[in-house]
């Protein structure tokens, strides 16, 4: 016995005591879908690539979220030791509530595969905490204080429309609303993601407006963040309006302290039916909307609206503005009568809208110099566009006006439309206004 001890020694000595692999979570009590880290430390003279378990129960991403790595030196007896430290954190999710065992990490360690012991956690559902409750709801969970919420009820989507059966051109506003409860510590993470509207294959789509508010969900108060967009189908038939998708992570402090989750969510597709126009008549202007016809008259020289007074080859300018609601791009410039006894040239078009309520301004402005002196009648101007409220065409009149034309008090050489200064402008103003 005396003589085997030493070489016993000798063989204890050359194991690789530190060759281990170990897993740590931070808290075995974690929530259901919610992210939680398992932290990975493997060490020995040479280390492998670590092998994730697979589970039905758990999922653990393939791939570490964070990686480092420590070599040292170790002198026992005499005798030079390398030794790797590998530190690992990957993220896992649990699929299922109540307890689950995590399988084995593995690794080649020292030319051996090594394994880590299975690790037990308890999996619930995270419940927010009542003493969270935003400004809308201090005292209760939508009026219920017994009422547990999870972190599902802390976000969710929809996607409306305000009409499902429209007119070929006829507007459709869509609303994409992001809802987050309105809880002191919940949160939207990575909310924009580069926002983008669902696919609408067939319809002409404008830019979004922004309305931001507070509504009432379920009994529960949210926080919403809507997308509206204004459509305009282009072609006829059933139309769909593709479902609208959010990815992000929610965070929110519940039972078993700071939580967060990745969500996925998706909207149901709308479909649109859109019905051909009616038969059009010959003077249609292609315009779809709701527009109704007024008239105010203005000169530099006369306020009466029952007459127009020009200054003969003094340029002046009719303006001619169409307002109401519709598609912008589809507003066809208004075709004015034969006017004889005048010079009139092709208009300038400015556009403005309102984005909050849809209310479009459309401005036609016409070089105008009346040719002769006398007394002459302005044709009536007539503008026609179909009326989805109404379904049929609809012609607003402009009614005839009559226009006095003074000899020039200059040379009788006429300036015709072009080279017209600001400060000799008079102006004749003819608006066409919002149908209520």
């Amino acid at each position: 016995m005396h003589k085997l001890f030493p070489i016993f020694l000798a063989l204890l000595v050359s194991l690789p005591a530190w060759a281990d692999i170990t897993v740590n979570l931070r808290n075995r009590n974690v929530a259901l879908d919610a992210p939680f880290q398992i932290e990975v430390r493997v060490s020995g003279s040479s280390v492998g690539q670590v092998t994730v378990p697979e589970s039905e129960d758990v999922f653990v991403a393939p791939s570490p979220m964070s990686k480092r790595q420590n070599v040292s030196f170790q002198i026992l007896n005499g005798r030079q030791s390398r030794v790797m430290e590998l530190f690992q954190v990957y993220r896992a999710k649990a699929n299922r509530l109540g307890e689950i065992t995590i399988p084995p990490f593995k690794a080649i360690v020292d030319g051996k595969e090594a394994a880590s012991k299975p690790i037990v956690i308890q999996v619930s559902e995270g419940k927010v905490q009542p003493n969270t409750v935003g400004p809308n709801n201090p005292q209760s969970s939508g009026g219920n204080p017994n009422r547990e919420l999870t972190l599902d009820d802390a976000v969710f989507i929809d996607s409306r429309v305000d009409k499902t059966s429209v007119y070929l051109g006829e507007v459709v506003e869509l609303s994409l609303s992001l809802n987050r409860l309105d809880f002191n510590g919940v949160q939207l993470l990575n909310t924009r993601r580069g926002y983008r509207p669902p696919n609408a294959e067939g319809f002409y789509i404008n830019d979004h407006v922004e309305v931001n508010q507070r509504i009432e969900h379920d009994g529960l108060p949210y926080l919403s963040q809507s997308f509206v967009h204004r459509l305009y189908p282009t072609q006829t038939g059933e139309l769909t309006i593709d479902s609208w998708r959010w990815q992000g992570g929610v965070r929110a402090l519940t039972n078993l302290g700071p939580q967060r989750i990745e969500k996925d969510l998706r909207t149901e597709p709308i479909r649109i039916e859109v019905k051909p126009l009616p038969k059009a008549p010959d003077q249609y202007s292609g315009t779809v909307g709701e527009y109704m016809l007024y008239v105010n008259f203005q000169t530099k020289d006369n306020t009466q609206p029952d007459s127009i007074q020009l200054e003969q080859g003094r340029p002046a300018v009719m303006r001619l503005t169409l307002e109401g609601r519709g598609n912008e791009h589809a507003i066809k410039t208004p075709k004015l009568p034969d006017i004889p006894w005048a010079q009139v040239a092709d208009p300038k078009a400015e556009t403005q809208m309102n984005l909050d309520d849809g209310l479009i301004t459309r401005k036609f402005s016409y070089a105008f110099t009346a040719l002769e002196a006398g007394t002459f009648e302005l044709p009536a101007i007539e503008y026609c566009f179909f009326s989805p409220e109404q379904e049929t065409y609809i012609t607003r009149t402009v009614d005839r006006l009559v226009v006095n034309v003074a000899p020039s008090k200059e040379r009788t050489d006429l300036v015709v439309v072009g080279g017209m200064d600001a400060a000799q402008q008079q102006e004749i103003d003819v608006v066409v206004s919002k149908l209520h």
